[in-house]
């Protein structure tokens, strides 16, 4: 059962629509976790999924994380360790399933 109300795309107002395009448009749609922005029918998935609910916060929270993901000082390897350390404590399977995928994607086919 859904604690959020998942609309469609299809589904969204103009203020919603213009969130949905920066998150699914922006940085994160170039990097290895475009597969996990959106499921099947284009909803918004993890925590993306609440941030239409008020878009002006939804989008001062998608451009904070986009600023500390794409924008920090930190090497790439420290933000995504920092990122699962975090994700571990909390119990958060949506980034062990993101990790998970990156890590079988950066596989050689052979290994």
């Amino acid at each position: 059962m859904t604690r959020v109300p998942r609309p469609a795309p299809a589904q969204l107002d103009a203020e919603q629509r213009r969130l949905y395009e920066s998150i699914t448009s922006g940085s994160r749609a170039a990097g290895p976790d475009a597969a996990h922005l959106t499921d099947e029918h284009g909803r918004l998935a993890g925590l993306f999924n609440a941030m239409p609910l008020n878009p002006p916060i939804g989008d001062a929270l998608q451009r904070l994380g986009a600023a500390v993901r794409y924008e920090g000082r930190l090497a790439d390897r420290n933000r995504e360790i920092a990122i699962l350390a975090v994700a571990a404590h909390w119990d958060y399977s949506m980034v062990k399933v993101e990790f998970n995928d990156q890590i079988r994607a950066s596989r050689p086919e052979n290994a």
